[in-house]
């Protein structure tokens, strides 16, 4: 859900909701209102990006193709992997899951998690040298992804 938007520089900015995280967006420029109900389409995310129209910098911001009316669709069940370690920061959990024996990061909205749960997670966007500023740590390989489930 659009909690705000802006427009400026041939883009709109949207904060929006995502469950009960809170991230920011920017896409084409579209008609939108707080209260609308969008997707996402394409995100790409980028941090500690400055927007000169705006004059402001964002932590982390999602660059999407299209803001498209309504939900999401229903996502199948994605992959699943087993809890290596977990680190929390700046409203994001970043994940080191075992799968089939090879080890991966994945980041994601701020989720309790502990060693050795076992995980499943949906719309994975891979992203190769990102620099988390916050962690002062840059990953090789990184997924970010929309959701994580704890399953047992």
């Amino acid at each position: 859900m659009v909690l705000e938007t802006m427009d400026s520089g041939g883009y709109t900015y949207a904060r929006v909701a995502v469950g009960e995280d809170e991230m920011w967006a920017a896409g084409p420029q579209t008609p939108l209102a707080v209260g609308d109900t969008v997707s996402l389409s394409g995100p790409m995310p980028m941090s500690n990006f400055t927007s000169n129209t705006l004059n402001r910098t964002f932590e982390v911001i999602l660059f999407v193709d299209a803001f498209t009316p309504g939900a999401p669709p229903a996502q199948a069940p994605g992959r699943q992997g087993t809890v290596i370690q977990a680190i929390d920061a700046a409203g994001y959990t970043y994940l080191e899951v075992d799968v089939d024996g090879a080890s991966l990061w994945l980041a994601g909205p701020q989720t309790a998690v502990a060693e050795g749960d076992v995980v499943t997670w949906v719309d994975e966007m891979p992203m190769r040298g990102f620099t988390s500023t916050t962690l002062d740590r840059t990953f090789e390989e990184i997924i970010f992804v929309g959701k994580v489930v704890v399953t047992r």
